[in-house]
């Protein structure tokens, strides 16, 4: 039986009845679920959760009284489409994933092409950028499943992220605005690990914000950079190696000193 309860619509604001929420988006359980049983032999999911600062084996599903069914329905249609790009992803060949890139900055992607005296044309090069899986549609279709994925854990865990920068983000889920925030998605061509997703990681920086946080085999980093030192807002997507990733390993891991290892998660991990 669903449950709810009256109160003020996280997104929207105004007073109505509120569902039940997923915090984490409910699609991830579902694709982790879908694997679990081919993943280390998994009696579940295992998930890096900041709020508890442990990292544990569960079934268990985050949810939270956050949104009305308006705004519930919203941010569901997006990781609709996001649904379909996740599982592309997870069946894509490794040795394909490996020659992925998109970037939407198109200028900034071709100069650094011609920097290695590269003999190609811009309009060359666009299309060949297109011809890829990723173009401008499924690539903004990453970045509001980012903002939607964010809204969902700032209004209930603590954090130091501006009201100027949470508006931005509610704007932009409302169709209001661009999204001036940058996004950098890495995709993994190495070891596989379906049953695994993060919960936010946070940044300290006043004027450089970093959010990172994984799903299976793709992981996502907002970077809300406040004096715009990194040129206009982008996304750019790129192949990667998770397990051999200092950088991934670092962003994340920094955030989890002491963190809480349970034992079925210890047995996991080290399998």
């Amino acid at each position: 039986m669903e449950i709810n309860m009256l109160g003020s619509c996280k997104l929207c604001k105004e007073t109505k009845e509120l569902k039940n929420s997923h915090v984490i988006p409910k699609l991830i359980y579902r694709f982790m679920r879908r694997y679990q049983d081919d993943t280390h032999n998994l009696n579940g999911l295992l998930v890096l959760d900041s709020k508890k600062n442990k990292i544990d084996v569960t079934q268990r599903q985050w949810k939270s009284f956050l949104f009305c069914n308006d705004c519930e329905t919203l941010l569901s249609d997006n990781e609709t489409k996001f649904t379909r790009i996740l599982h592309d992803i997870n069946r894509l060949d490794k040795d394909e994933i490996k020659k992925t890139i998109y970037s939407t900055d198109h200028d900034a992607l071709f100069l650094e092409l011609k920097k290695s005296q590269c003999k190609i044309t811009f309009d060359m090069f666009k299309k060949a950028l297109e011809s890829g899986y990723f173009n401008e549609n499924n690539a903004e279709t990453l970045k509001y499943f980012a903002a939607s994925f964010v809204l969902r854990q700032l209004y209930i865990i603590e954090h130091n992220l501006g009201e100027k920068e949470i508006e931005m983000l509610e704007s932009y889920i409302f169709g209001k605005g661009v999204g001036n925030f940058s996004l950098l998605v890495n995709l993994n061509a190495g070891e596989d690990f379906w049953a695994f997703c993060s919960s936010l990681t946070i940044d300290q920086p006043d004027d450089f914000k970093h959010y990172n946080f994984v799903v299976p085999n793709i992981w996502f980093h907002l970077i809300f950079d406040i004096n715009n030192t990194m040129g206009k807002p982008k996304v750019l997507i790129q192949p990667d190696d998770f397990k051999n990733n200092a950088v991934i390993v670092n962003l994340l891991s920094q955030f989890y000193k002491g963190v809480q290892v349970s034992k079925k998660a210890e047995r996991a991990i080290s399998k």
